[in-house]
């Protein structure tokens, strides 16, 4: 008896705690409301009892009941020796930053593991979109049997992948019983149209029998090549009869982007000028009289085609003159080193006397410099003397390289000699244009004082572009 209950003893004390790791997404970029694979890594020396994911939604690595979004659990090896589910990303799943998805192991003794597994390269593909869709019906009755419409169908696709490699078509029906969604038998097919134009505008006519229009006329975008056939939310009409059912909405007929700085340059680089100039078209509408007041610009950083509050980011304004049918505006800004990441766009629209117009994107080409934010000390303060340990993200068009930290003793922004510093610090999460690193920096022997300083950082990319110090947060040293 006293054998059994040492040897018990001593395989309590001895029993290690579960290990996570190799946490993937299959596919790599998922699509929005399309089920994927999570799978990872687990291992205990008594035995595992269930691995389980969740989203990090706070970006602590710490399950956080009512802010993370539980995804499911598994209690079996598969055959390839991975744990894994399947999940369906919603609307709420973030574009940027990219979803943070946390796996944790639990054993069969109760244990849970100390460091769990993270995937932070992970970015959710959304589903295409119509922005806007316009209808334009004639009645034709004269000499024919029986009354018909003829309708101009016009939709503006909106693609999260980015023109020229997502969506260019959509597909248009009438929806005869008003339940927003395409049902065999009883809607009416009105065909599809591709070939969208660089803005990602499609067009097409089509034929309605009778006197007038029973249903809604809707849109549906969907995406053709790279990611498989994936359709959108239905949307539908502004329809305009005979032009005068009600103002038509000015509409913007070309852009064109230049750089101020070095204007024979193909391209334009982070803090240099750049020029959009937009000619806009109020619409010949004799009854409403449209006058074009002014055109907006504003940089969209959810590249949802649309201004979203406390989310983009305004530039600037041109108002137009009185009396003005068709006008040039030119807006000048500085492009900052936010602007220059993948996934980006510059959006204006035009308002008249009445309507706001469907918006109007530029993809100027950026050459962007790397970037690191997000600084997450591993504590709220540090000893002075001691080594400062934290993690932040890097992102750049390609991929950042190498990130140089240090803590700046004399707040001058730049590095000295005798600052605390980190030659590299280290890649531990990400791939591609979002990456999470994590520096040390020792500051023994330094005659740092308790305070707050200034942790800043020297990023360089794999085309050996370099953004200097960047002002990453504040340490705080007791």
């Amino acid at each position: 008896m006293n054998n059994f209950m040492e040897n018990l003893e001593s395989r309590v004390l001895c029993s290690a705690v579960p290990t996570i790791s190799d946490i993937r997404a299959e596919p790599i970029f998922p699509i929005t409301y399309q089920p994927f694979r999570l799978s990872a890594l687990a291992a205990d020396d008594v035995g595992v009892r269930a691995v389980t994911f969740f989203l990090d939604r706070n970006s602590n690595d710490v399950w956080n009941p009512g802010v993370d979004q539980p995804l499911g659990e598994d209690f079996v090896v598969d055959q390839d020796g991975r744990y894994s589910i399947t999940v369906t990303p919603d609307g709420t799943w973030p574009d940027y930053p990219y979803p943070r998805i946390v796996a944790d192991v639990v054993d069969t003794e109760g244990q849970w593991a100390t460091n769990r597994a993270v995937n932070t390269g992970l970015a959710t593909v959304g589903l295409p979109v119509v922005s806007s869709f316009m209808a334009n019906v004639v009645i034709y009755s004269e000499g024919y049997p029986q009354p018909f419409q003829r309708v101009t169908l016009t939709a503006k696709v909106d693609e999260p992948l980015g023109y020229p490699q997502g969506a260019v078509s959509a597909t248009f029906f009438l929806d005869k019983n008003y339940n927003g969604t395409f049902d065999g038998g009883t809607d009416v097919d009105l065909g599809a149209a591709g070939g969208a134009d660089g803005r990602g505008y499609v067009s097409r006519s089509a034929m309605i029998n009778g006197s007038s229009i029973v249903g809604q006329l809707m849109a549906v975008a969907y995406r053709t090549s790279g990611y498989g056939e994936r359709f959108g939310m239905p949307v539908s009409a502004t329809i305009v009869t005979n032009g005068f059912s009600g103002p038509t909405p000015p509409v913007i007929t070309q852009g064109i982007w230049q750089n101020v700085s070095e204007p024979s340059r193909d391209g334009v680089e982070v803090g240099q000028r750049m020029r959009l100039t937009i000619v806009a078209d109020a619409p010949l509408d004799y009854l409403y009289q449209n006058r074009l007041r002014a055109v907006t610009l504003f940089f969209d950083a959810n590249f949802d085609h649309r201004w979203t509050p406390g989310v983009d980011t305004h530039i600037g304004e041109y108002f137009f003159g009185t009396d003005t049918v068709r006008g040039v505006a030119t807006i000048e800004f500085t492009v900052t080193a936010q602007m220059g990441f993948d996934r980006r766009a510059f959006v204006a629209a035009a308002v008249d006397s009445h309507l706001w117009g469907p918006t109007y994107s530029f993809w100027p080409k950026l050459v962007s410099r790397p970037w690191t934010e997000n600084l997450q000390p591993a504590q709220p303060t540090f000893s002075a003397g001691s080594s400062v340990v934290a993690e932040f993200t890097g992102r750049d068009d390609s991929a950042v390289r190498n990130v140089f930290t240090w803590l700046d003793k004399n707040n001058d922004g730049l590095f000295n000699v005798g600052e605390a510093y980190q030659q590299n610090a280290l890649h531990i999460a990400g791939f591609g244009p979002t990456t999470t690193w994590r520096t040390t920096i020792n500051t023994a022997n330094l005659n740092y004082a308790p305070g707050t300083y200034r942790l800043l950082t020297i990023a360089e990319d794999f085309q050996n572009a370099r953004q200097l110090n960047i002002v990453l947060g504040t340490i705080t040293l007791t």
